[in-house]
């Protein structure tokens, strides 16, 4: 077995060599695609940008598609790119075209229908048929975000609930589904069901499970519309809202607290939070719980985590992505200063200072909220 192993190793290597020999323009693209790759993944636009643009100049598909999503990409650009000018950052970002260049993705849209799919989220009536499709092409990330903004505005449910009758959906939006099965008209899934259960059988209990996330999620949205007293209803919204959108826990009494418990608890747990905890045990090793809570709510919740994705799978795969130093340093530029300022005031004692301190220096253009108080708080010298 071990002769068979190798001698399969050495047939692998000496096709490699093979197709590098008759295909040497080939061999060098790929490898200069690989290194732009790489320096991005390391934060070094500097080599990373001119590279792929190079590539995608020359006709490469794939440096077109990458170089049109991170020309895309939410939060605060690089040191290099705002060093910039603005002709000079279209040149590296954009195709010729237009005053201020056009996206690398129309320039291949006809040819990919990947790049045709990812600028369907720019088209309110097109994406729910482009998260279909990004989840067809193995996009799970980019579907993600495309998922969340029709959600939140309000389209039509009974399309996306036809999506998700076909779809398997990535575990960050299982709650869409739900949602949009109570507004299409359509009893509730066993599963929505069980995950309610879940998270109000671990409110009372104390007890962990595994679906307490979706369903304090969906409890956000659903809490209006249950038959509920007051009370209740008004506490399952906030630990609904504590949950998605990063709030701090209030301070509250009574049964119905502990569903917010819950939910507080969970902003450090939830498995979609591993990136972070990964990148707060790097960088603030100290106290990773309370770093983790303070990441959640200065990137705004459940909706800013879900916007740092790998920019394209296809290239990048997701956990290559949260793994990388990229990854940390998008997760800082993606943090909000403004909340950061809030939280400051409000509730200084909930406000972890290592990792507050990663986010004002990683966005020095959004910290005029800030005054002299608050960065002597944070043990920065101005």
């Amino acid at each position: 077995m071990r002769r068979t192993n190798r001698s399969f190793a050495v047939g692998i290597l000496f096709l490699a060599a093979c197709v590098g020999f008759l295909f040497p323009a080939t061999t060098a693209i790929a490898q200069t695609l690989q290194t732009a790759v790489s320096a991005w993944l390391d934060d070094d636009d500097a080599t990373a940008v001119p590279l792929l643009a190079e590539l995608a100049r020359a006709g490469n598909e794939d440096a077109m598609l990458l170089l049109g999503q991170i020309a895309r990409r939410p939060g605060e650009l690089s040191p290099f790119l705002q060093a910039l000018d603005r002709q000079e950052r279209t040149r590296l970002l954009e195709a010729a075209g237009g005053r201020f260049g056009r996206s690398w993705l129309k320039r291949v849209k006809d040819n990919e229908p990947l790049a045709d799919a990812l600028l369907s989220v720019d088209v309110r009536d097109r994406r729910i048929a482009g998260a279909r499709t990004l989840l067809e092409l193995g996009e799970n990330g980019q579907a993600v975000r495309v998922l969340k903004r029709v959600t939140g505005q309000f389209d039509d449910y009974r399309e996306i609930d036809r999506i998700m009758s076909d779809a398997v959906l990535p575990r960050q939006v299982g709650w869409v589904a739900w949602i949009a099965a109570d507004f299409a008209g359509r009893p509730r899934s066993a599963e929505a069901q069980a995950a309610l259960e879940t998270a109000l059988q671990a409110a009372k209990s104390g007890e962990r499970g595994d679906a307490d996330m979706q369903g304090l999620l969906y409890l956000r949205h659903l809490a209006p519309l249950l038959e509920s007293p007051g009370s209740l209803r008004r506490e399952m919204a906030f630990a609904g809202a504590v949950l998605s959108g990063g709030h701090p826990q209030r301070e509250t009494g009574g049964d119905g607290s502990r569903l917010t418990d819950r939910a507080a608890a969970l902003t450090i747990t939830m498995p979609e939070l591993e990136p972070v905890r990964r990148v707060c045990r790097s960088h603030c090793p100290g106290e990773v719980g309370a770093c983790t809570r303070t990441a959640y709510t200065l990137l705004g919740g459940y909706w800013g985590l879900t916007d740092l994705q790998s920019p394209l799978e296809k290239i990048i795969p997701s956990e290559l992505y949260f793994s990388s130093d990229r990854f940390a340093i998008d997760m800082f530029r993606h943090m909000d200063p403004v909340l950061l300022r809030f939280w400051l005031d409000a509730r200084p004692e909930i406000v972890d200072l290592c990792l507050a301190r990663q986010a004002v220096l990683a966005n020095p253009r959004r910290t005029r909220s800030l005054e002299p108080r608050h960065w002597r708080e944070l043990g920065i010298e101005r």
